[in-house]
């Protein structure tokens, strides 16, 4: 029997399915609304982005918080050199996922059906895709798989263990500090950190990962990309390394089962998707969990991944697939 080589990629479906499954009151696509839950507040540094609370928050009481932050960078309009408004966007999002992270560090997750399944399941995993900003895939894995770990492809100070794809960014990456002038290294709430350093094509490396711990004084420039828009770092190399990285590893051990949990196969995100798609070797069979498995959107996604020839195995609502 072919022995089972498997890659699992996540959307914001999998914190809804935790949230569902510890029964929060959480809205993870609220951010700007401080997720709905009365635990969450931003307290320590929300006076620090003037922007964001004067401008960006007044725009999300009628709206999606999504809807409002396409409204802040122009509905879609936006130019990677429009940098004020994207650079304390970045930072609200790295500090508000940052804030969400902490509430959900307050639960254990050995016993959450993810946890238990990716234990079962422990020998066949070779890498992880994660487009969350939040270390929940991260977390669930660790309990999983203690011995094994993982490293996040991209960063400059995480080694071994199986790779972990995280092409939107993370609440816990940051510009790495050789990239940094000394200018930048003054505050992290200098006002010449309006500018956005991660788009200088010219800098090269990589991300670095730090402790999301002390929300107050976080980050100078986290690399994530704010919802609702293309990944526009793409001439970054530890993007460009992402990819690479990423088409080596599934051919080289003839990844044949892939799971995606949690993404809805939006539009901004359906470059990457494909792509991981298109990289797999033929014939690999695919489960499929989302809350919408019904949907327009899930439709197509199946019609593509069967146009590459792979096999759709399995589409349900919540909770692990069950693998043949």
């Amino acid at each position: 029997m072919r022995k089972r080589r498997m890659f699992i990629l996540a959307g914001n479906g999998l914190s809804v399915d935790l949230i569902h499954y510890l029964q929060l009151k959480l809205d993870t696509s609220s951010p700007l609304k401080s997720f709905h839950n009365p635990n969450i507040k931003f307290d320590p540094f929300i006076n620090k982005l003037d922007t964001i609370k004067n401008k960006l928050m007044p725009l999300s009481h009628n709206q999606s918080d999504f809807d409002a932050m396409n409204e802040f960078l122009d509905f879609g309009h936006w130019k990677k050199y429009d940098q004020q408004n994207e650079s304390e966007l970045r930072k609200f999002l790295a500090l508000s996922y940052s804030t969400f992270q902490l509430e959900m560090d307050k639960y254990n997750l050995v016993q959450w059906p993810w946890t238990m399944w990716m234990k079962k399941y422990r020998k066949d995993i070779i890498g992880l895709i994660s487009f969350n900003y939040d270390l929940i895939l991260e977390n669930a894995f660790r309990q999983a798989h203690p011995i094994t770990g993982y490293h996040r492809v991209g960063t400059n100070n995480e080694r071994g263990g199986i790779p972990l794809f995280k092409p939107h960014g993370s609440i816990d990456f940051e510009i790495a500090p050789d990239l940094r002038t000394a200018e930048d290294n003054t505050s992290t709430w200098s006002a010449r950190m309006n500018g956005n350093q991660i788009h200088k094509s010219n800098r090269k490396g990589f991300v670095t990962t730090v402790s999301y711990h002390d929300v107050d004084d976080f980050r100078l420039q986290p690399d994530l990309i704010p919802p609702t828009q293309e990944n526009y770092h793409k001439e970054r190399a530890w993007i460009q390394d992402l990819f690479k990285s990423y088409s080596n590893c599934v051919q080289h051990f003839d990844v044949n089962t892939f799971v995606i949990v949690g993404h809805s196969f939006g539009n901004p995100d359906r470059k990457e998707i494909k792509y991981f798609i298109s990289e797999l070797p033929k014939g690999c069979s695919f489960y499929i969990v989302n809350p919408s498995y019904n949907s327009e959107a899930i439709q197509e996604l199946i019609a593509f991944i069967e146009s590459n020839r792979h096999i759709v195995r399995e589409t349900r609502e919540y909770g692990p697939p069950h693998l043949v």
